[in-house]
């Protein structure tokens, strides 16, 4: 996600075509926070810190390059992986041990793969292969493009693939929801946009989807419905889960003149609370 908030309920956004990382203070000042990152993702890790990736497009191969660093407080940015072709949307903070990220080449679309992580750093890959669309046992698995990756209480791993959610829970693939008009991409082109992935407290998922302009909410038995959506050129790239069951949404729109313009929107967890804009910047 493009959004994260830490235990002191200070958010941090993505800014990615002004390349910035701002920081939005629990009174709704906004500062800039860090500059010139081209960072989708950003995650807290076990002990709190900051970390994103930083995308690069390297003209003369026509290639993506991906590197990811770490911030801690008061301490200068530290680059933690360095540029590769091949981009790893880690998942930061372990469950039982185990964290996970997903590897794939955005640039040839050859191979798809999610890799366990254990805590003294060794890899494992669970699923991986050319890619495709297969559900069952993870060995036999196959996947696209994972553009939203997150880990449950329980251990179980979901994430978005092309157009639709799926899960890996106890060494199999399942998908949880395929081909919903909730995941339609008005944007065009194939796929969703799901640009942010999130366990809830209540064993469900949010999801921030860009491509139709709303924040969607799934629970097992339930199925996907709309909890959020944006108002006229807005649409969400982020979106968290506070301590209380509300939630902040990142948002951004373009003006003609390619300006980004970007807030944050405070959604109740329940009842009859209209949603307000904290920032706008």
């Amino acid at each position: 996600s493009g959004l994260v908030i830490d235990a002191r309920g200070t958010a941090y956004a993505t800014a990615v075509v002004r390349n910035v990382v701002w920081r939005i203070h629990p009174d709704g000042r906004v500062e800039r926070y860090l500059e010139g990152l081209h960072s989708h993702q950003l995650w807290l890790d076990a002990d709190g810190h900051l970390r994103g990736e930083h995308l690069d497009y390297r003209a003369a191969e026509a290639a993506f390059y991906f590197s990811y660093w770490q911030q801690a407080p008061d301490q200068p940015l530290r680059w933690t992986h360095a540029p590769s072709r091949t981009r790893q949307l880690p998942v930061m903070r372990p469950v039982r041990g185990v964290s996970y990220l997903w590897q794939g080449d955005n640039n040839r679309r050859t191979r798809s793969a999610l890799v366990a992580v254990s805590a003294s750093g060794t890899r494992r890959e669970v699923v991986g292969g050319p890619y495709g669309h297969a559900d069952g046992p993870a060995p036999l698995a196959r996947l696209g493009t994972v553009s939203g990756l997150c880990l449950a209480p329980d251990g179980a791993l979901y994430f978005s693939d092309g157009a639709g959610l799926r899960v890996l829970r106890a060494g199999r693939i399942s998908t949880l929801v395929a081909h919903d008009p909730l995941l339609t991409n008005a944007l065009g082109g194939g796929g969703n946009y799901v640009f942010a992935l999130v366990a809830t407290r209540t064993g469900g998922l949010l999801a921030a989807n860009y491509g139709n302009g709303q924040v969607l909410s799934w629970q097992p038995g339930q199925g996907l419905r709309a909890r959020y959506a944006a108002s006229g050129a807005w649409s969400p790239v982020g979106v968290a889960e506070r301590a209380d069951g509300s939630l902040y949404v990142l948002e951004n729109a373009m003006t003609p003149g390619r300006t980004e313009r970007l807030r944050l929107v405070w959604v109740a967890g329940s009842g009859p609370a209209r949603p307000r804009v904290l920032a706008e910047w």
